[in-house]
């Protein structure tokens, strides 16, 4: 095809020899702003859990996803202005609803994140959390070594918190 045809024909995808499953599997549009590859991002409501812990007062949380043929980003947020109840455990970070990770097997880091504890911030990572469709997140304690997140380490009794994490998994 000659420049002249690309240009008559943008917008448009001419496909004489295209492998269906491909097609069926992945989701391009291509305009004349751009082209966009995936879903748009979607919203969601995660939810924390543990084994005895409760959200704390000022507690927000924001949560929103895109998917691109099987793989899936997330971004999390949650800030907390009021202490809750400690807990006991991890606290457990819900994924998108209908989305089940590929990984059956050991947890495995799938992205970045932050722990915010009283002005003190903390980085590490967010893990799979088995088979399950939750992830937790595991940051540094104070130079103490990588802790999970919970009650051991930012509890949500704690009245200034905020965590975020950005993680990307492949979905069945």
């Amino acid at each position: 095809m000659s420049t002249n045809d690309h240009q008559r024909h943008f917008g448009r995808i001419q496909a004489d020899d295209v492998d269906s499953a491909f097609v069926k599997t992945s989701r391009l549009v291509v305009g004349e702003s751009g082209s966009q590859v995936g879903d748009a991002w979607q919203s969601y409501t995660p939810t924390i859990t543990n084994t005895g812990g409760a959200l704390g007062a000022g507690a927000a949380v924001l949560g929103r996803y895109q998917l691109v043929g099987k793989t899936c980003t997330v971004y999390f947020r949650f800030g907390q202005t009021a202490g809750g109840t400690a807990g006991s455990g991890s606290h457990l970070i819900s994924l998108p609803p209908s989305l089940t990770p590929a990984m059956a097997f050991a947890p495995g880091a799938v992205g970045a994140a932050t722990l915010n504890v009283g002005g003190t911030l903390s980085v590490g990572v967010v893990e799979l959390n088995g088979a399950a469709s939750n992830v937790i997140l595991r940051v540094g304690n104070n130079g103490a070594g990588p802790s999970i997140w919970g009650s051991g380490f930012g509890p949500l009794d704690t009245a200034t918190l905020s965590a975020s994490a950005t993680f990307t998994f492949e979905t069945i």
